[in-house]
């Protein structure tokens, strides 16, 4: 377009040119025929007759020239710089897209960093829980037995009032509360070795989601990582956490339970927690938010409702 309308420019201009050299051409044949003799008259007085001729009669055909040209000029110059302007406005859009598909791009690239590390990261919780470790003699063979199966076995050891009683109501209104949290102390500190770094790597996890930054991740992909988080914990797990969130060195773990609905999926089918629960209200034990995904989305302005 920019070409096409240079051509029509300089084509108007050429015409113009040749206008003028044919006005100048008609106006030396016309003083030709009009004297006699010599071209270049040599006498003062006719050399004045002359100029005054091509000055009055070319003068004011380039002077209208030298408008029209400057007129021609200006406007083109005005198509010119408009049709840069629109260059322009077309090329910051471009910019603006390109900028927008690269922030797009960056976020998506950041969030596959992020679910790299996140995944990882829970990985290394599962090895963790693996590596807890308890001896067992069956029949005077000993035996190792690992993971959940010896979180089982540590339980069993200090709370073998079991579930039956807790699902019959028998010796429930016979336990009290010190009692225990006196039983999960001494648990703990004979299994600490191995317990301690279970529950920071998992702290740490959830905590590392809670805090990335709002233009990372929103409230809704925080819950949904977490989510995935809670959905791999299983019952006796939980109830750890449960437990070790009671005391002073699990009181931060405490406050992220209540924010995003931890123990949600943690059936009280034990005595022990059952106890806890029961004469624990908050704020010594934990809010509604800690066992319900609605209570605790309600909070963080998710509307939407969750599957626990």
């Amino acid at each position: 377009m920019k070409k096409y309308r240079v051509r029509i420019r300089n084509t108007i201009l050429g015409l113009i040119i040749i206008g003028l050299l044919f006005i100048t051409t008609m106006a030396i044949y016309s003083y030709l025929n009009s004297v006699e003799g010599e071209f270049f008259p040599k006498k003062r007085e006719e050399l004045g007759q002359f100029g005054d001729y091509f000055g009055g009669t070319l003068n004011p055909i380039f002077g209208f020239a030298s408008f029209i040209a400057l007129l021609l000029t200006i406007f083109y110059q005005s198509k010119e710089l408009k049709l840069s302007r629109t260059e322009l406005e077309l090329t910051r859009e471009e910019l603006n897209k390109s900028a927008c598909a690269l922030a797009s791009q960056n976020k998506a690239i950041e969030l596959q960093s992020f679910e790299q590390t996140f995944f990882s990261w829970l990985s290394t919780y599962r090895s963790l829980l693996e590596t807890v470790t308890e001896q067992k003699n069956i029949h005077n063979i000993p035996h190792a037995i690992n993971g959940r199966i010896a979180l089982y076995s540590y339980w069993n050891n200090y709370f073998n009032y079991g579930f039956l009683e807790a699902l019959t109501g028998t010796k429930r209104n016979d336990l009290e509360i010190h009692e225990v949290l006196n039983d999960w102390e001494s648990l703990y500190k004979e299994h600490e070795y191995q317990l301690d770094s279970l529950f920071r790597t998992l702290y740490r996890l959830i905590l590392w989601v809670h805090s990335q930054p709002e233009q990372k991740l929103d409230a809704s992909q925080k819950w949904l990582y977490i989510g995935i988080i809670r959905s791999q914990l299983s019952w006796i797990e939980l109830a750890f956490l449960f437990c070790n969130g009671l005391t002073i060195r699990g009181h931060k773990f405490k406050t992220l339970a209540e924010v995003y609905a931890i123990f949600d999926n943690l059936t009280f089918n034990h005595v022990t927690l059952i106890t806890l629960k029961d004469n624990l209200p908050y704020p010594d034990g934990y809010s509604n938010g800690a066992y319900s995904s609605e209570t605790a989305k309600a909070k963080l302005g998710l509307s939407e409702p969750s599957e626990g």
